[in-house]
């Protein structure tokens, strides 16, 4: 209900809010009947601006969810295209299995340098897009090394293989490490960049 208050035959209604001063509407009195002015009764200023900005809050909210959703498909996604891919080569033979191992890690590092890596969380669209141009020619270069060092331990059949012989807690698994997993990460980081980016530009 309305509440109003009298002055001079004037009656300012308050209809939004119980803040002082928060007059949304006017009328006059004729004894002790009160008439309302055909004004429209909104929300004053101040509640628009209150509202406005929980309504910002809560679409920031939701699409900065939405980015990460479509992160961490991207992910998933190219993982999984890789893990095939992979299969097709024969240098591993159970795809699937591999790639289900290896998503909740993929996930759980994808948000950790997303939300809680102080030196990566604020990156934009555009360091990210170095790292995905980056970490493939670091990682092959990692990768003819670890060759180079597992091929002379012995004789092997593919490079794979000579690459994961190579003796070391810093070779092999440091690549991996490099490319493809920091490729995947910084793939699905530069897509949820890119759509933060447009969802700001939309507020």
């Amino acid at each position: 209900m309305q509440s109003a208050s009298r002055s001079a035959g004037l009656v300012v209604f308050r209809s939004c809010c119980r803040q002082p001063g928060h007059y949304t509407g006017f009328g006059v009195t004729s004894g002790w009947a009160v008439t309302q002015l055909p004004i429209a009764v909104q929300p004053c200023v101040a509640c628009r601006i209150a509202v406005s900005a929980n309504f910002r809050s809560m679409s920031m909210i939701t699409k900065a969810v939405l980015a990460d959703i479509v992160g961490i498909t991207a992910v998933a996604l190219a993982s999984g295209a890789v893990a095939a891919a992979l299969y097709r080569s024969q240098a591993i033979s159970q795809p699937w299995l591999v790639w289900l191992i290896a998503l909740p890690f993929l996930v759980g590092a994808s948000l950790w340098v997303w939300h809680i890596s102080e030196k990566t969380r604020n990156w934009k669209s555009n360091r990210w897009g170095y790292a995905l141009l980056f970490s493939p020619l670091v990682g092959a270069i990692s990768f003819a090394i670890d060759v180079l060092i597992g091929g002379s331990n012995g004789h092997y059949k593919t490079f794979l293989e000579a690459a994961s012989h190579a003796g070391s807690p810093f070779g092999f698994p440091l690549t991996v490490l490099i490319c493809p997993v920091g490729t995947f990460i910084a793939f699905g980081s530069w897509i949820r960049c890119v759509i933060l980016h447009v969802s700001e530009d939309q507020l």
